[in-house]
């Protein structure tokens, strides 16, 4: 074979591998164009947004916008402690203590811890300021075991000594006359001295506020007293 004709053969050869690569090579682009085309179609989303539903939210997507609606879960509902009711015991030696015609309880006015603080009815609500104890072994005295600050707690003191008009208010527990109660077959507390036995705990009213004092003992419904622990 002359070597033309050798040159003419290879020069075929070399020109048919060039247009075949150059085919694969166009084919190869356009698969890469529809996969590209096919990631760009997945990705897109109507309306240009996308949401997401995270701590309780929710979102809707409307004419390219975000609407957030949060939905608010109310708490649960706060029941009253089991000892609330009154005149329902709440230890061995502690009450709530209310007239016998009212629903109203003797509570220290302004949960005050100080000597001095009125002594006077309120809306029974079962907190330290209207828990009492009051039994023979504590010498007829109504005491208050949180009215310190030091824990020593305080008693009902007849104030300015025992007398008829006479205010109860809060005070450093001591063995007097005016500290000194006794529960009655009519359900009233006199005075437990044998000089001062005429007179009574009572109330003007059955309103809030309405300050405790001592009265001439009497039938009176506002001298007459619930308690549970006083047989």
């Amino acid at each position: 074979m002359s070597t033309a004709l050798y040159l003419g053969i290879g020069g075929g050869a070399l020109l048919l591998i060039i247009i075949v690569v150059a085919v694969m090579m166009m084919g190869g682009k356009k698969d890469e164009n529809k996969t590209e085309e096919t990631v760009n179609e997945t990705s897109s989303n109507t309306g240009g947004s996308t949401s997401s539903n995270t701590g309780g939210s929710t979102s809707s997507n409307t004419g390219g916008s975000t609407v957030q609606e949060t939905i608010v879960t109310p708490p649960p509902a706060q029941a009253k402690p089991e000892w609330w009711a009154p005149s329902k015991q709440i230890e061995w030696n502690q009450y709530l203590i209310q007239p016998a015609k009212s629903t109203k309880c003797v509570d220290i006015k302004g949960a005050s811890r100080s000597n001095e603080a009125d002594v006077h009815l309120w809306d029974c609500h079962g907190l330290w300021n209207q828990v009492w104890q009051f039994r023979p072994h504590l010498e007829g005295k109504f005491y208050n075991s949180e009215a310190n600050p030091n824990g020593q707690g305080r008693c009902f003191n007849v104030w300015g000594g025992a007398g008829e008009g006479q205010k109860i208010k809060m005070y450093d527990c001591a063995n007097a006359v005016n500290t000194q109660f006794e529960y009655d077959e009519k359900q009233r507390f006199r005075l437990k001295a044998p000089e001062f036995n005429h007179l009574c705990l009572a109330v003007d009213s059955y309103d809030n506020g309405s300050q405790l004092t001592l009265r001439k003992c009497s039938d009176d419904e506002k001298q007459k007293w619930k308690s549970p622990n006083v047989k």
